[in-house]
């Protein structure tokens, strides 16, 4: 069969599908932090909070990521923290009152994972309209001439 031909597989396409499918080192990261900062909160037990803690790979995944992957890792987080708190010995006077605490426990989580996604949106936006102002030479462009400022461009 001739190269290019249908059911030839082609190496580079195959490894091309392959590591799209293979989740990002950070990724790992971050799953890593979460079974770490949930088997300390076990260990410091539930009157010790970690909340913040949980944080940290919460906000790697949504800044360098993207915001699903924060998402996906503010979730995680919110499950080894309930995890850790019944582990733990932690009891509650009914399940209504962990299901409460464990759900503003994930919204909080959600809420940083959206505004942590959001200011990086925001902050690459900024950098990439800093670059369109500036001509390759570094100065401003003169929007009205399309050229460097400072280059003989008539002002009008």
């Amino acid at each position: 069969m001739r190269p290019g031909a249908p059911g030839v597989c082609d190496r580079e396409i195959v490894l091309k599908r392959m590591t799209a499918l293979m989740p990002e080192p950070i990724f790992l990261i971050c799953l890593i932090g979460v079974v770490l900062v949930g088997l300390l909160d076990y260990a410091t037990g539930y009157e010790v909070s970690l909340g913040p803690f949980y944080m940290v790979p919460i906000t790697l995944a949504a800044a360098l990521i993207r915001r699903s992957s924060g998402y996906l890792i503010a979730t995680l987080c919110a499950l080894a923290a309930c995890t850790a708190r019944l582990c733990s010995g932690n009891h509650y006077s009914s399940w209504g009152i962990f299901i409460w605490n464990s759900s503003m426990r994930l919204l909080v989580f959600l809420f940083v994972a959206f505004l942590v996604s959001k200011v990086s949106e925001l902050h690459a936006g900024d950098a990439r309209s800093r670059e369109e102002t500036l001509a390759p030479n570094g100065k401003p462009r003169d929007p009205s001439a399309g050229q460097p400022s400072g280059t003989g461009a008539a002002k009008r």
